[in-house]
């Protein structure tokens, strides 16, 4: 727990309206510190925007930087601002920490729009804090619900966040109160409110994850299926070209005929049981059935020729009959080709290995 991030919380709010009333304001910035010190007290992170004294922020940050432990060095308190604002946004609190603040200006010299913008950035924020404040913090606040975020609306001051308070409390039961809650309370509740919005973002990650799952495995059931009706096909064709060559040629040219059908049938049959039984084999059935066919008869081939230099009865113009040593062949060569078929990508392989040996020369 102790290594893992701090959830970002935006802190919005403004107190101009509030010190033209009285004490109201300089009871608003008290609150404030509080609040502050509550949200480093929760493991929260801030994400601040203005420095001056009738915001909210720099309040915050004074409470939130007194209540950490001595040793916190990392970043935990970002703060936006645009180009044009760059050397006006600046704590107090960076002359002693400087360690702890991390900046980042919006491109452009208008506030606005980047403000709003960095509110709707995914994985920019993970919960906000109004009080006070006026028609932007109204706009932030909207923005934060548009998203569903957790969000924390002090009511105990009037402003925008009071409003939005108000909405807030109707829709969502048991929503706190700054009347009748501490400002530890109010921050325990954001972050339950957080740690919820996790456990619903994890549950709605394992189903994606299960229905992916789900789809990969009946698009493999459907993919098998297919495969098993083509492996059925190409059986057939080599159980019949077996036959023949077996049995049923007696002449040897149609024998030889006969043979090259084994090989190419043989391969593919490989092949096919290759991609059946692995995963790791994704391409298509006919390239499948291709690559194996090549592969059987390279392989097969390639063990054939030199027995049939030993012996070539078959290739002979003369030759009248199929002697039985040229069916134990083909059998032979039939199982060779199958093998070739299912081992189709190291035959391809070994083919380019052995392609890469040859020397290339340009003559001019």
């Amino acid at each position: 727990m102790a290594n893992e991030p701090r959830p970002r919380v935006a802190v919005i709010g403004g107190f101009y309206e509030l010190d033209t009333k009285g004490d109201l304001g300089q009871q608003a910035r008290t609150y404030a510190i509080s609040l502050g010190r509550a949200l480093a007290e929760n493991g929260f992170a801030l994400v601040v925007y203005f420095s001056n004294d009738n915001s909210l922020e720099p309040h915050v940050v004074q409470g939130f930087v007194s209540a950490l432990h001595s040793g916190e060095s990392s970043p935990c308190i970002y703060v936006r601002y645009s180009d044009k604002q760059r050397g006006e946004v600046r704590f107090k609190e960076q002359d002693t920490h400087p360690n702890l603040f991390h900046e980042k200006p919006f491109p452009g010299s208008n506030w606005e729009a980047p403000f709003y913008r960095s509110l709707a950035e995914r994985d920019s924020l993970d919960a906000v804090l109004l009080m006070a404040g006026g028609k932007s913090t109204l706009n932030a606040g909207q923005v934060a619900i548009g998203r569903g975020l957790p969000l924390l609306a002090i009511d105990m001051f009037r402003g925008a966040a009071q409003d939005l308070y108000t909405e807030l409390a109707l829709r969502i039961t048991g929503y706190p109160s700054s009347r009748s809650s501490t400002p530890s309370q109010m921050v325990g509740w954001l972050r339950d409110q957080h740690l919820k919005e996790i456990e619903v973002l994890r549950q709605q990650q394992d189903r994606e994850h299960q229905f992916t799952n789900m789809t990969s495995q009946l698009a493999r059931m459907t993919s098998q299926k297919r495969g098993a009706t083509w492996f059925g096909i190409v059986m057939v064709a080599l159980l019949v070209t077996l036959g023949l060559g077996l049995v049923g040629v007696h002449n040897p040219r149609w024998f030889v005929a006969t043979m090259g059908a084994v090989l190419v049938s043989a391969g593919a049959a490989g092949a096919l049981v290759r991609s059946l039984t692995t995963a790791t084999i994704t391409q298509d059935l006919k390239i499948t059935c291709l690559l194996g066919v090549v592969a059987g008869l390279v392989v097969g081939l390639a063990y054939l020729i030199p027995q049939l230099i030993g012996a070539p009865h078959l290739l002979k113009p003369t030759a009248a009959e199929v002697l039985e040593t040229d069916r134990i062949q083909l059998l032979s060569v039939a199982l060779v080709a199958f093998t070739a078929g299912i081992g189709f990508d190291t035959v391809f392989r070994r083919i380019q290995q052995e392609a890469d040996k040859v020397a290339v020369t340009v003559s001019r």
